[in-house]
C-alpha cells in the first residue's frame, strides 16, 4: 500500500501496513497528517473505507493503470503522472530533516512513529552496498519481500538506487510466485522475514 517518495521532494513517506486494524490505519494517517495516499488496486475497498475518516488526505491515487481512473479523491497513477512536465522541484534541506516515517504495529497502545532522516538513510545505504554487507552492484537484481513499512524496506530501495541495481517486486508472498519471479528475473539478492522462506519448503 505504501509508495516510495523521492528524498529531496520536501515530503516524507509514512508507509502503511495494510495488516493493521482499520482503526490503527486511520490513527496513523491522521497522526502523520498524510496528504496523498498511493495504493494498489487490491487495496481499493480498504482505501474507500478509510478516506471518510482521514480529513488530511486530499488525494488518493491508484497505482494500477486505469483501475480507478475517476473519483473524488484523485484517480489513476498514469493520469496523475501524465499531467506532470518532468521537471523535478528539488527541495534542499538539512541532512537531519525527516524523509521517512514508519509506525510500529501498536501492540502496546497506539502505533508509535519512527522518523528516518536523510542522513540516516544515506549512512544506511553506504553500509548496505559495502562488500562486507550485501555487496550490491549495477549487475545485481534485488527482490525485496519485506515491505516499506517494515524498517524502511531494510533500506533496499535506497541501496539499489545508489548502485544502479535492478529491482523487482511481487504483489504477493506466494511461494510459487516468488520462486518463478526469482528465476525469470535472475534475482541475485532477496530479503524477507523467516516466515516467507519457511513457506517455500
Amino acid at each position: 500500500m505504501p509508495v516510495t517518495l523521492r528524498p529531496g521532494s520536501g515530503l516524507r513517506e509514512p508507509g502503511l501496513n495494510p495488516r493493521l486494524f482499520e482503526e490503527q490505519l486511520v490513527w496513523i494517517i491522521n497522526h502523520a497528517d498524510d496528504r496523498v495516499l498511493l495504493y494498489d488496486a487490491a487495496f481499493h475497498p480498504l482505501v474507500e473505507r478509510l478516506l471518510p475518516r482521514c480529513p488530511s488526505v486530499a488525494r488518493a491515487i491508484c497505482f494500477d493503470s486505469g483501475a480507478f481512473a475517476s473519483g473524488s479523491f484523485g484517480g489513476g497513477f498514469d493520469d496523475w503522472i501524465g499531467r506532470e512536465d518532468g521537471e523535478a522541484l528539488w527541495t534542499p534541506g538539512a541532512e537531519r530533516e525527516a524523509c521517512m516515517l514508519c509506525y510500529t504495529s501498536g501492540t502496546t497502545g497506539d502505533p508509535k512513529g519512527v522518523l528516518y532522516s536523510h542522513r540516516s538513510n544515506v549512512l544506511h545505504t553506504l553500509a548496505m552496498v559495502a562488500p562486507s554487507c550485501l555487496d550490491l552492484a549495477p549487475r545485481s537484481c534485488v527482490l525485496p519481500v519485506v515491505p516499506m513499512f517494515h524498517a524502511n524496506n531494510w533500506g533496499l530501495p535506497w541501496a539499489s538506487a545508489a548502485v544502479g541495481a535492478k529491482m523487482v517486486w511481487s504483489q504477493t508472498n506466494d511461494p510459487q510466485v516468488l520462486c518463478d519471479l526469482m528465476r525469470e528475473e535472475g534475482v541475485s539478492h532477496v530479503a524477507g522475514v523467516p516466515t516467507v522462506w519457511f513457506a517455500l519448503f
